[in-house]
């Protein structure tokens, strides 16, 4: 997902940035790559560029890691056009586009991380919970290495936990308002079991 996410970003900014990234080395001010020669200097490209496939999509993971992704954003925004001097803050719009990307990216980071958290919750839960459902027995191969007292205090919130989720079942829906009442009938329904 990430890949492809990369891929869009980069086929979008070769479509908007393709040669647009070169200066020439020597001043000279709103000319081309011909003029560049004539002068006696050379055009030369930026270290990150849009020219192909490949450096797009470096670029793109650069921008992604926030690590001086300004730079590119600013050199997109002087960008006049393929083989021209770039020209300050020529076309404003193109801040569009890097905030996209780093939008997209960022998110496509943030979700990477939470992913990885919650694989290692779930992974250190169903260790820490067993297969038989409680006992010491939950507690072995789990990694850790708990106290007498830490094993004592997790297997009584263990056994809160368990009657907590049946005490609900415990009321008197005849001694409640109408209103918690229907609550309480909408509870009782099996549509709820698989949540």
């Amino acid at each position: 997902l990430g890949l492809v996410t990369f891929l869009i970003l980069g086929v979008l900014g070769m479509a908007l940035f393709r040669g647009a990234f070169r200066e020439c080395t020597v001043p000279n001010a709103g000319g081309d790559a011909a003029s560049c020669a004539a002068l006696g200097g050379e055009f030369v490209n930026a270290p990150l560029h849009f020219d192909n496939i490949g450096q797009a999509v470096v670029a793109v993971f650069v921008i992604s890691t926030g690590d001086n992704w300004q730079d590119i954003m600013y050199r997109g925004l002087d960008a006049t056009g393929e083989d021209r001097e770039p020209a300050t803050d020529f076309r404003k719009s193109y801040a569009a586009f890097f905030v996209l990307a780093v939008v997209v990216a960022f998110l496509f980071w943030a979700n990477l991380f939470v992913s990885s958290l919650v694989d290692n919750f779930s992974t250190v839960a169903s260790q820490i919970g067993g297969e038989d459902g409680g006992g010491e027995a939950a507690f072995a191969g789990a990694g850790y290495a708990y106290s007498e007292s830490q094993r004592r205090w997790l297997l009584a919130l263990k056994a809160g936990w368990r009657a907590a989720a049946e005490e609900w079942r415990d009321e008197n829906p005849l001694a409640m308002p109408a209103y918690r009442r229907w609550v309480f009938w909408l509870r009782t329904k099996k549509f709820w079991e698989p949540f």
